[in-house]
């Protein structure tokens, strides 16, 4: 998908669809999430995502993985599942431990939201059965966008993940990659900055302040801001 090609046009279709397919999955589990803190507390609805979610992020990771071994080694032999099962044994307890750290994240600040909502109502002199009206109200616009955002971004930068890993583990000769964006107006400045710029494969991309082997990676310490939402694509030249 994105070996030796002009633009990221077939990956960025493949994103869409298995972005809506985790979006489809997530929305009823954060909403789930906000009737248990409204009615149990933080602790009880944490605790139902981080056990729920993980799993689910988890099945999302290993597909993503599986298409994108297949999808590049295609490209290079004839045989295209050789050596998938060994490449899956090695990437599988990351995969795992990766779930489970970005799973934490998510219903920590999906009950923060929450949390920020009564808070506020409280500040206003809002009763309990105004703040929880005012909540269920809400409970849309705090699952559904965020939901979106959560695909969008760990179904990116897992399949850029997988794409660069199955280079690596298959000894793929990558000369250089590419920074590719969107190029539209919601294309970040220091991700534009950076469109068309060509690197040796072992060598990071400067974007902004940070170094980054990819888009989407946090290996070398690159933060969120760079990171979320993030819809570049690296493309590697042989």
């Amino acid at each position: 998908m994105l070996l030796n090609v002009a633009t990221d046009t077939t990956f960025q279709r493949y994103l869409d669809r298995m972005e809506q397919k985790l979006h489809a999955r997530l929305v009823p589990l954060l909403t789930a999430g906000i009737h248990l803190q409204m009615s149990r507390g933080s602790h009880a609805a944490v605790t139902y995502i981080n056990e729920r979610g993980e799993p689910i992020l988890a099945r999302h990771y290993r597909t993503i993985y599986e298409d994108a071994f297949d999808a590049t080694v295609d490209q290079i032999e004839k045989a295209a599942r050789t050596g998938k099962s060994a490449f899956m044994r090695e990437q599988l307890s990351y995969l795992e431990r990766e779930a489970g750290r970005q799973i934490q994240g998510i219903s920590r600040r999906s009950a923060d939201r929450v949390h920020n909502v009564i808070v506020a109502g409280v500040r206003d002199g809002k009763t309990p059965a105004q703040i929880s009206k005012a909540l269920t109200k809400q409970i849309p616009n705090l699952t559904k966008g965020r939901s979106a955002r959560i695909a969008r971004t760990e179904t990116h930068n897992a399949a850029v993940a997988a794409v660069y890993e199955t280079a690596k583990f298959k000894r793929v000769p990558v000369k250089s990659k590419t920074w590719w964006t969107m190029r539209d107006n919601m294309v970040r400045e220091s991700h534009a900055a950076v469109h068309g710029v060509t690197v040796p494969f072992d060598e990071p991309f400067e974007v902004g302040d940070s170094l980054l082997m990819f888009p989407g990676d946090t290996s070398l310490g690159a933060g969120v801001e760079e990171i979320a939402n993030c819809r570049c694509s690296p493309l590697f030249r042989t």
